[in-house]
């Protein structure tokens, strides 16, 4: 492997080591949570989002925000369905290696809301 992927390798291993700690500490939380709690945990996060912009004008221009404004419920769906313990997994690979870890998952899952 070429110096420059080791590079990268020592970048990733270094946001996780230097976080440790409180990504340890929010693992554990959220492989306690029951269906009820990851709902709660993650409409609770977009709404903080949508209220650290200063108006609906600005909010309206976060494109990223609004997508998952318009697929909360189907996200919810999805991160109750995988419980807790499956989505700290799924969390503790993509902060140790995002670039290794977080291909296949959107072209790999199907859900259906009724």
């Amino acid at each position: 492997e070429s110096g420059e992927g080791m590079e990268g390798h020592k970048i990733i291993r270094g946001f996780y080591e230097r976080r440790r700690q409180k990504v340890a500490a929010f693992l554990s939380k959220i492989s306690q949570m029951d269906h009820q709690a990851i709902i709660d945990l993650l409409y609770e996060s977009v709404e903080h989002r949508w209220r650290k912009h200063r108006d609906h004008q600005s909010a309206a221009r976060d494109v990223a925000l609004q997508k998952d404004m318009s697929d909360l419920r189907t996200l919810s769906m999805i991160a109750a369905g995988i419980g807790g313990k499956g989505l700290a997994s799924i969390f503790r690979c993509l902060v140790y290696d995002y670039r290794h870890y977080s291909g296949g998952l959107p072209d790999c899952l199907l859900a259906r809301a009724r």
